[in-house]
């Protein structure tokens, strides 16, 4: 791994997380509803599918913790990130995103399942897409640059300032 991006692993681990999370958000009530079965068994304690069926609603009720943990990977990278490019942009996109997460957690038993749905995709599709410009800004900051072992000084009007 070069030198001068140390956070280009985190925002790899980062936006995984969030497709993952997205993924996971999104395919879980599809699976629990839409296989009849699944549903039939959350109603009935002599159902042979009703294990199947517990697991995966107990795993719907794991959302928040994804939720912080992604929001927590997601702050500490782009905070990394924008120490080395100085750019704001794509930690204002996983912002949008991560509000797009909370709104859609607890504003789920406002709207309805199809929102909050929405929300949560449209969240972890904004932390992705930040934590791919926040890589393609450090590349290109180790481009225009070279290698660093230590980020750029905050700038040059702020060291040369005598009181």
């Amino acid at each position: 791994m070069p030198r001068y991006a140390p956070s280009v692993a985190l925002d790899r681990i980062a936006a995984t997380w969030a497709v993952i999370c997205a993924v996971h958000c999104f395919a879980l009530p599809l699976l629990l509803f839409a296989i009849p079965s699944l549903s039939i068994a959350l109603y009935s304690f002599n159902a042979p599918n009703r294990g199947i069926a517990m697991a995966l609603l107990r795993l719907i009720s794991l959302e928040p913790w994804f939720i912080g943990f992604g929001l927590l990977l997601s702050a500490v990278a782009m905070a990394h990130g924008r120490r080395w490019h100085r750019s704001l942009y794509p930690s204002l996109i996983a912002c949008s995103g991560g509000v797009s997460l909370v709104a859609a957690w607890y504003g789920r038993m406002l709207a309805g399942g199809w929102v909050h749905i929405a929300g949560v995709v449209l969240g972890g599709a904004l932390l992705v897409i930040g934590h791919l410009v926040n890589l393609r800004m450090l590349r290109r900051q180790g481009e225009n640059r070279g290698p660093r072992v230590s980020p750029p000084p905050v700038s040059s009007m702020e060291t040369s300032r005598q009181p």
